[in-house]
C-alpha cells in the first residue's frame, strides 16, 4: 500500500502499513506486483482477492 505525501510543491508516494479489523466479508484489491504467495494467504483466509493489471 502507498501514501501519497505532499509538501510545497511536490507530492510523492512512500510505502505505507496499517492493519485494522474488519468484518467479513472482506474484498482485498492489489496491483499485479503483488507476490502470488502473500496473495494466497488471504484466499485461503476467505479473502475475495482481485489482482489489477499494472501493464498493458
Amino acid at each position: 500500500m502507498w501514501e501519497r505525501v505532499s509538501s510545497g510543491n511536490c507530492s510523492s508516494l512512500r510505502p505505507f502499513t496499517a492493519w485494522a479489523c474488519f468484518g467479513a466479508p472482506l474484498d482485498l484489491v492489489t496491483d499485479d506486483g503483488a507476490d502470488p504467495e502473500q496473495v494466497q494467504k488471504f484466499r485461503d483466509a476467505g479473502v475475495e482477492v482481485e489482482v489489477a493489471a499494472t501493464a498493458p
